[in-house]
């Protein structure tokens, strides 16, 4: 705290400290701090830095002038005032939730967070740097964002366009009666044939959420243009051009796809249905996108 006659200024620094049974090489301890900092960006909704980070372990001391030691603070990375991105004020509003859902349980989100690192890293990452800055036009954050729940998608569900074994038997068939000069090429498009198209997979990661995105028929006509336009952006055929989202529409429908997977990993988190309702009423951004048209 800092005073004088004309002013007083008090800040406040938030630290998180994480706990190990045993000791982690630099790469393991990077990786959790890594992982750390992607849950604080998806829970405040906007790209953060870390301003510090510092280990110990109880072998490494130091000691103290009353001739006792203690664990000596490493001091891991820090934050150049010159480099430090801009203060930005934010209210609990602003972000997706707030340490007041989590206070009771966040060693529980915590842990589940990490544990969807194991399941659909890929997809976690492809969500996190459409928030970081590392897409600098809108085509290619939507290109990653629908990559992100395509993704996330395959590495949760075991559904299939239609039942294993029929499958098998129709694929037998096929090739069993392609020319062997074009068979493997056949292989080669069966191998995935049974894979959910997109439009079913993000159904899919809707329907736990549907009310929040209107009507039936709303519903499909947003996923009817996430599709044509991720498959304009990504073959970029003319007869599609006409019907992909540009501009202001490719924005409002890039925040719907955004909250969709919000709230998939909120679901993925344990975030319990009231929780989730609330969140979707008190939230300010979250309830922008949701009602984005």
């Amino acid at each position: 705290i800092t005073s004088s006659r004309e002013q007083v200024s008090l800040k406040q620094f938030t630290y998180l400290t994480l706990k190990s049974d045993k000791p982690l090489t630099s790469s393991e301890f990077k990786g959790y701090i890594s992982k750390i900092h992607g849950f604080l960006i998806f829970a405040i909704d906007k790209s953060v830095s870390l301003t510090s980070v510092r280990a110990r372990n109880d072998s490494i001391t130091e000691d103290m002038s009353d001739g006792k030691s203690k664990a000596k603070s490493i001091l891991i990375y820090f934050s150049e005032s010159d480099f430090a991105p801009p203060e930005v004020n934010l209210s609990n509003r602003d972000m997706l939730f707030d340490f007041q859902i989590v206070k009771d349980n966040l060693a529980d989100v915590l842990n589940r967070w990490l544990d969807c690192y194991e399941r659909f890293d890929v997809a976690l990452h492809l969500f996190l740097s459409t928030k970081s800055g590392a897409h600098k036009y809108l085509d290619t954050r939507f290109l990653a964002l629908i990559q992100a729940v395509e993704t996330y998608h395959r590495r949760t569900s075991v559904e299939t366009s239609m039942e294993p074994d029929l499958y098998k038997r129709l694929s037998d068939s096929l090739l069993t009666a392609c020319p062997t000069e074009h068979k493997e090429w056949l292989e080669g498009s069966l191998r995935h044939g049974n894979e959910p198209h997109l439009r079913k997979r993000i159904k899919s990661v809707i329907d736990p959420f549907k009310q929040y995105f209107g009507t039936k028929e709303k519903r499909a006509s947003l996923i009817s243009t996430i599709v044509t336009t991720r498959n304009y952006l990504t073959h970029y055929d003319k007869s599609l051009k006409g019907e992909a989202a540009t501009g202001e529409k490719l924005y409002r429908m890039y925040t719907k796809l955004e909250a969709i997977f919000q709230l998939a990993l909120l679901k993925e988190l344990s975030f319990s249905d009231a929780q989730i309702k609330f969140i979707c009423e008190k939230n300010s951004g979250l309830s922008k996108k949701l009602k984005a048209h």
